[in-house]
């Protein structure tokens, strides 16, 4: 069997699609976890000695792992629902929840300092990639820079 090579198009929509597919699923969650305080339900890990943090970053390699089997299984696993799209989108999430509990364990001016530098990130447009995969969505060659 000849793999699939991804082009440089293909590659840019998958990410731009797990990060899309992770924002639309880690809202309803969140709410369902942890109603009006987003990492809530993270913070039960204190009761057990373990800092939020560390609890999310614990529950990561659950993610992956679970990624890693459902690829040897060709992508697709026994529950339904639970692709391995969705299980990439979920690690996103993991990762990115990870750090929100790090920036509230860590001393407030570099919090601050960081959460400043993430939300100029989600102010600026969409980097070169995006407009390239933008691009050939409309028929017309992408222009990449490498």
């Amino acid at each position: 069997m000849t793999p699939l090579r991804l082009t440089h198009t293909q590659a840019w929509q998958l990410q731009l699609g797990l990060i899309k597919r992770a924002l639309a699923i880690v809202g309803p969650k969140r709410r369902d976890y942890s109603g009006d305080q987003p990492f809530r339900n993270f913070y039960a890990s204190e009761q057990f000695g373990v800092a939020p943090w560390r609890g999310a970053l614990v529950r990561l390699p659950d993610k992956l792992s679970r990624l890693a089997r459902l690829a040897e299984q060709g992508g697709r696993g026994q529950v339904s629902g639970e692709s391995l799209l969705d299980t990439a989108a979920d690690a996103l999430n993991y990762t990115a929840i990870a750090v929100g509990l790090i920036l509230e364990a860590v001393p407030e001016s570099q919090a601050r300092r960081l959460l400043r530098t993430a939300e100029r990130w989600a102010e600026e447009p969409w980097p070169e990639g995006g407009r390239a995969a933008q691009s050939a969505a409309h028929g017309q060659p992408p222009r990449l820079r490498l």
